[in-house]
């Protein structure tokens, strides 16, 4: 029984050696024939082709990049333009501001300016009125031919606003305006001016 499983294993192996063989020697052939032009092995090998994997174009990526980066420089510019644009109008905006705050200071100052101007004017208007009802207190208490002289030495503003002066204490005392005398003792062509203007001239008061 040993024996037959030893004749066949023998006749196997020669059986392979004899396929091997054969595979060697018709590939030494093939490559023989090839060396003789006899043959293309590329019709046995599969994958044995003349295409290949061509080199990279160098020049083409770079001309690609070259597209990307000029793209990416336009898009900048233009964006920098925008915010220089930008930083113009917010330049003209403060200049803008800047005088509108300088013109409202001054505004602020001619305001404070007028102010105190109405201020100095209503003092010396209380002032001039305090004197002016004064002196009609004391012109009213003397001779009034001698009143008479010292508003002769008047201009017709002051000899007016004294003579409503005289006229507004008599009232308040209950008592006659003294003004009527004096106007007739007056030179009768200056009484006459007088008369005339003491209705267009304001009483001094603000």
């Amino acid at each position: 029984m040993a024996t037959k499983r030893a004749g066949r294993l023998k006749t196997g192996i020669r059986m392979l050696m004899w396929m091997l063989a054969v595979v060697a020697a018709s590939f030494l052939l093939l490559i023989l024939l090839q060396q003789l032009k006899m043959v293309d092995l590329k019709i046995f090998i599969p994958g044995m082709t003349d295409k290949t994997i061509p080199p990279p174009n160098w020049k083409e990526m770079e001309l690609l990049d070259q597209d990307r980066i000029n793209q990416m420089m336009i898009a900048n510019d233009h964006r920098r333009e925008e915010l220089d644009v930008l930083a113009l109008n917010l330049q003209d905006d403060e200049i803008k501001l800047d005088e509108q705050r300088k013109q409202l200071e001054k505004d602020r100052s001619a305001v404070e300016e007028e102010k105190k101007r109405l201020r100095e004017e209503q003092k010396l208007f209380e002032k001039k009125k305090e004197t002016i009802t004064q002196t009609a207190r004391e012109l009213s208490v003397i001779d009034a031919d001698v009143a008479v002289k010292i508003l002769m030495k008047r201009d017709n503003q002051d000899i007016i606003w004294i003579m409503k002066a005289t006229d507004e204490l008599a009232a308040e005392a209950g008592l006659n305006s003294i003004v009527t005398e004096w106007l007739a003792l007056m030179d009768p062509a200056r009484a006459a001016e007088i008369h005339r203007e003491r209705d267009l001239i304001p009483d001094p008061e603000i």
